[in-house]
């Protein structure tokens, strides 16, 4: 399983995330604008991941509009998020 983080915002944060085993940083740059696949693993790496991120805003890209209070993370599994996430500041362009 994949797991796609896109970035709305108008900066280029490094995503990281700790290697399952060895408990390593790994940092994955993610341009404006753009997402990135950050893991492609079991379904427990991906849960692990969402869930030590949500504190920090990270949210299902489905669930955006939903929310008032949005970061500028986002994520999806399998699939690239959607384009249509334009609406938000910086919005989306291709995968990377």
């Amino acid at each position: 399983m994949k797991l796609y983080i896109a970035n709305t915002t108008k900066t280029a944060p490094r995503f990281r995330l700790a290697q399952t085993g060895d408990g390593r940083l790994v940092y994955h740059p993610i341009n404006a604008g753009s997402q990135a696949v950050v893991i492609d693993g079991t379904r427990a790496e991906i849960d692990l991941i969402i869930q030590q991120h949500a504190d920090y805003g990270l949210i299902d890209a489905t669930k955006i509009d939903q929310n008032r209070i949005y970061i500028g993370l986002c994520y999806s599994i399998d699939k690239p998020v959607r384009r249509k996430l334009s609406k938000r500041p910086c919005g989306i362009t291709t995968v990377t």
